[in-house]
């Protein structure tokens, strides 16, 4: 009986650590019937990668009896995210002028009027390097100043974004 109690114990706390994981962006798949648990990176949250390693031993503290096999996923960029609307954006919430483009990134004016104004597409590599720009830029303005992921969050309120970025 306290077996039984021990067990669903043990088994409260993985849903709990599970959801706690969730809510960080990184998805636990219990065992299949095949014994596998999948972890994957799906969001970054304060701009953290974790290795494959790192979801590993995540995965392995969560499940360790070694019948199970562990198969870690690490987080992929989806560049479909950055258009030049996007850009646009982020360039409006962070007050980021072209010409602090052209000093951070060694870019011209024209060639970042081209991207920004959608007339040229994007290179994956172009695209990668925008993401990571501002992502540094996010989390920079966020050590400095207290602003919060929601704050930069484009979709939500723009305005308390600046109001803090100003602060």
């Amino acid at each position: 009986m306290d077996e039984q109690k021990g067990k669903g114990h043990e088994e409260c706390q993985v849903e709990r650590t599970i959801a706690h994981l969730r809510m960080s962006g990184i998805i636990v798949t219990p065992p299949d019937e095949q014994g596998i648990v999948t972890i994957k990176q799906k969001e970054l949250h304060n701009g953290r990668i974790r290795t494959n390693k790192e979801l590993y031993q995540l995965a392995r503290h969560l499940y360790p009896d070694k019948r199970y096999k562990i198969r870690p996923v690490t987080f992929a960029l989806d560049l479909d995210i950055v258009t030049p609307e996007w850009i646009r954006e982020r360039m409006e919430v962070l007050n980021i002028h072209t010409k602090d483009l052209v000093q951070q990134l060694g870019i011209t004016p024209s060639e970042i009027s081209v991207f920004v104004n959608g007339k040229r597409p994007m290179s994956r590599a172009m695209r990668a390097m925008f993401y990571y720009y501002f992502l540094t830029f996010e989390l920079n303005a966020r050590a400095h100043s207290g602003v919060t992921a929601q704050d930069l969050d484009i979709v939500g309120e723009r305005k308390m974004a600046e109001q803090r970025l100003e602060l």
